[in-house]
């Protein structure tokens, strides 16, 4: 395997962050650190990249009975000899995931807006989309919602590290993101415009996605979209609305990034 210099360095970053936290009670150990999700290769071969995005792993991602039953090729792997060899093995156990045996309830809430892009994190397809999180790449327990404030700004700081160097190594043209609203805050690359209106459900609270230019290093802009979390991202509005979202923004893209002035709503029923 042919392991560009940047992707090295982020994953012995991503192992170095995980080593630190060895005795740390509130991460979960027997586990690796998750520095994406999916086939990167089939990802960088696609016509359009899309990343996912949350906050960290779930604890469910190193299930009790079977640890490394999700990610077997990285079994073993460790921060304190990761050689060439063991880099390949870790970056292999990531590749398979979706392959494998993949947390796919989470999941299910964000592959329909995949399947409308042409998308889809499962093989087969020729729009091969990867996850990633945005606070931390370990698995805690509790959740992140359930950490302590002092917990989750021990994690956040080198974790958000992380996934900035991570969006920059690997450019996506849309990042797709479900979560609480005050999150957006960790995203620090430049925005072009203020937040347009791309897609709405109209009901007592209506449901609103909105869409932003980012900024990436060496002129790359990449479309961010966000919606409002439930349980699972995007959980509050159905599978039909989600594939009409994931049209949308399609069309974005291929129409050329939008701008506040020339961005129609899209209208969910």
């Amino acid at each position: 395997m042919d392991i560009p210099p940047a992707l090295r360095q982020l994953v012995r970053d991503a192992w170095a962050e995980y080593a630190s936290h060895v005795e740390t009670a509130y991460v979960v150990h027997r586990a690796v650190p998750i520095l994406y999700f999916g086939d990167r290769e089939a990802y960088e071969r696609s016509t359009l990249r899309v990343i996912t995005a949350a906050l960290n792993p779930s604890r469910t991602e190193f299930p009790d009975g079977d640890r490394f039953r999700r990610f077997r090729r990285a079994e073993g792997v460790s921060a304190h000899f990761l050689d060439n060899g063991q880099v390949e093995r870790y970056l292999g156990g990531l590749g398979a995931y979706y392959r494998e045996e993949p947390y796919r309830r989470w999941f299910a809430g964000l592959e329909p807006i995949l399947q409308g892009m042409g998308a889809s994190f499962y093989p087969g397809g020729n729009t091969t989309a990867l996850h990633t999180d945005i606070c931390t790449p370990l698995a805690t327990d509790p959740t992140w919602s359930g950490l302590s404030d002092a917990a989750r700004a021990a994690l956040s700081e080198p974790g958000r590290r992380i996934w900035h160097s991570l969006v920059e190594y690997l450019q996506p043209d849309v990042i797709l993101l479900s979560v609480a609203e005050r999150h957006l805050a960790s995203i620090r690359f430049p925005r072009a415009h203020q937040p347009v209106e791309i897609f709405r459900v109209d009901r007592k609270r209506p449901y609103v996605v909105t869409s932003t230019t980012l900024q990436l290093a060496g002129g790359k802009q990449s479309r961010l979209v966000f919606g409002r979390a439930a349980t699972t991202p995007f959980g509050l509005i159905s599978n039909d609305d989600k594939r009409r979202l994931g049209k949308i923004i399609r069309a974005g893209v291929e129409a050329g990034l939008p701008s506040p002035q020339s961005s129609p709503a899209g209208r969910g029923d």
